[in-house]
């Protein structure tokens, strides 16, 4: 995978002119990905990698979206009105390993401004914890 061992270069390359206060993020799959695309299996090559390498520096926005807006808090929270996981579409990408699709703006890549509120939770989660705010 000579496209991961670049990332993983670059990220380093970056890591190291970053200030100490520094969070590493990481990647997921597109809304078509399946388990077995070699989009999603690099994806998650990464974010092991990264996990590995920085530590609680790193934040697994893929593992978030799957599990953590599912929870209570932040499904009837910030995600309130959203309808993530209101769907059968949803629990299928569940089941299959994805992020649901309803955190998915219309072109498949990217996040919708839903997903995005859910990455902001995550963020100011991560910097709490690290006790930087």
């Amino acid at each position: 995978m000579p496209e991961l061992s670049l990332l993983q270069k670059n990220t380093q390359a970056c890591f190291d002119l970053a200030p100490e206060r520094t969070i590493v993020m990481g990647h997921f799959g597109s809304r078509g990905d399946g388990t077995g695309s070699d989009r999603l299996k690099q994806a998650q090559a990464y974010n092991s990698w990264a996990a590995d390498t920085y530590g609680d520096l790193f934040m697994n926005p893929e593992t978030y979206l799957r599990e953590t807006t599912q929870e209570s808090w932040l499904r009837y929270g910030a995600l309130s009105g959203s309808g993530v996981w209101s769907s059968d579409e949803d629990r299928k990408a569940y089941e299959a390993g994805q992020v649901p699709p309803s955190l998915y703006s219309s072109d498949g890549l990217h996040l919708n401004g839903w997903g995005y509120v859910a990455l902001s939770q995550m963020i100011y989660y991560k910097v709490t914890n690290l006790g930087w705010f």
